[in-house]
């Protein structure tokens, strides 16, 4: 399910890149930060959901979730170059990584832990 959810994400991001930036509401423009640290921190959770599907939370695999939502972020930004009026941004794409950073870190912090047994 999440696989699926993930990629009409990835649809979203793509859409939301290729608009120009004549068409962009001016509430997101002025808030562009805090909209790339919350979609990034929804993709974030969405690829982790996808990936990591037992919820086994392990360091390691919320490092490839980061990283893998890290690349997407910087590609992402690359291709808003070719978007009339559009440029790729640098705080943007940390704005991406904070966002996802944050998501993906309070996911590990509340991971499933295992039931404990009694008696044992």
């Amino acid at each position: 399910m999440f696989t699926g959810v993930s990629i009409i994400w990835l649809g979203v991001l793509i859409v939301l890149s290729s608009q120009p930036n004549t068409v962009i509401p001016a509430f997101v423009s002025e808030n562009d930060l805090i909209w790339h640290f919350i979609l990034y921190g929804v993709f974030g959770f969405l690829v982790a959901r996808a990936f990591i599907p037992d919820g086994q939370m392990t360091y390691w695999k919320i490092v490839c979730v980061l990283i893998f939502v890290t690349c997407y972020a910087i590609l992402d930004e690359y291709y808003q170059s070719f978007s009339p009026g559009r440029v790729p941004s640098v705080s943007d794409a940390l704005a991406d990584f904070l966002g996802a950073f944050t998501v993906l870190t309070l996911m590990y912090i509340f991971k499933k832990q295992p039931a404990s047994v009694p008696g044992k």
